[in-house]
């Protein structure tokens, strides 16, 4: 058998996370990005596939990341960890749409069905087996692709037989309830704008309608946010900037010193004054949502309080084009608003092409 379609998007994958700063799905908590772009730009080499064929590969992938999250439920995200596990179903789809179109598409879920895992033990351990979980995924969706392209054929019914993908969950949803006539999924999916967890997004945008305050004024700060919001990011002493990136009081405790949320790009705050101010924020475990409400009693009895229900890039709270052109900047290193007017001047050239130009990469196209 002839094993060339085996391919490693792996790299992508991982430089895609590496920041930790890729979308997310607010309601099925998945980041689906991180793992299908890297899919189809690693498909999408050495062909000439053109930018539409791109963009519906990647619509495609995030359609089927989403559903399959959202097939986990919440039983199911007990146990696995769900970007590694719907990530690698999206990438398989999206890459068999670059690799053969349509033809192949329930193919290549079929087999990443059948390969896609990964613990949720590494989100709680707050390890870096989860970018290996990302590697893994964008890597096992190409793989899938590629075996689908070269006419392996595809288990049929692991889904929804007894011995299955949903028995083997225990999940009671069915393919009916996530799929339909709801919204894109895509369309759904947030932006983390600011350097800190998902969970903390929201937080953030509450600490800095409230500060800057001097550090020492605040005698004590209640952060309301959901239970797994608390139970993974509700350190109040971290140690570490990898500690400090998980902690939302840290987030919370550096932005309302600062007012301003990009002091978190420092990672661990150096200040000591600041950081007495982090152990005098606590969780409290009230929300359903990912939204969390700040309330800061201060040294002269004054209380000082705000709610914010969805964090800025959510949907429903868009970023501008501005901050979206500075993340980009940030992440990637390339002036953003040249290179986006450059990528869409190039029109429907070949997707390689608009990447090269979009990441700066030597040789890329720029007239």
């Amino acid at each position: 058998m002839d094993a060339s379609w085996a391919g490693d998007p792996a790299r992508l994958a991982l430089e895609a996370h590496a920041l930790d700063r890729d979308d997310l799905h607010p309601s099925a908590l998945v980041h689906p990005g991180g793992i299908v772009w890297p899919a189809v730009v690693c498909s999408a080499r050495g062909r000439h596939v053109s930018g539409t064929v791109a963009a519906e590969a990647v619509a495609l992938g995030y359609e089927v990341c989403i559903a399959v999250a959202r097939l986990l439920g919440s039983d199911g995200k007990r146990f696995w960890h769900v970007t590694a596990l719907a990530g690698t179903v999206g990438a398989a789809a999206a890459a068999a749409w670059i690799e053969s179109g349509p033809a192949h598409v329930v193919a290549a879920v079929g087999h990443a069905f059948s390969i896609a895992g990964g613990s949720i033990t590494c989100m709680l351990e707050r390890s870096d087996t989860r970018f290996v979980h990302r590697a893994q995924a964008a890597s096992a969706g190409v793989l899938a692709a590629r075996a689908a392209s070269a006419g392996l054929e595809a288990t049929r019914f692991g889904i929804e037989s007894a011995q299955g993908f949903l028995a083997a969950i225990r999940s009671e949803a069915t393919i009916a309830s996530v799929t339909g006539e709801s919204p894109l999924a895509l369309a759904e999916t947030a932006y983390r704008l600011h350097p800190a967890s998902g969970f903390a997004q929201s937080a953030i945008d509450a600490a800095e309608e409230i500060g800057p305050i001097p550090p020492r004024r605040v005698t004590q700060a209640t952060i309301e946010v959901s239970p797994g919001a608390a139970l993974l990011a509700g350190a109040q002493k971290p140690t570490t900037d990898a500690e400090a990136w998980w902690s939302i009081p840290h987030a919370v405790g550096v932005t309302l010193a600062a007012g301003k949320a990009g002091e978190l790009e420092s990672g661990l705050s150096r200040d000591a004054e600041v950081m007495k101010l982090v152990s005098r924020c606590s969780i409290v475990a009230s929300r359903a949502d990912l939204g969390a409400r700040v309330t800061v009693e201060l040294s002269d009895g004054a209380r000082r309080e705000a709610e914010v229900a969805f964090a800025t890039g959510h949907p429903l709270r868009p970023l501008t084009d501005t901050q979206r052109i500075e993340k980009w900047e940030l992440l990637s290193g390339v002036t953003g608003d040249t290179a986006f007017a450059q990528a869409l001047a190039l029109g429907d050239a070949p997707f390689s092409e608009t990447v090269a130009l979009l990441l700066g990469e030597p040789g890329a196209v720029r007239d």
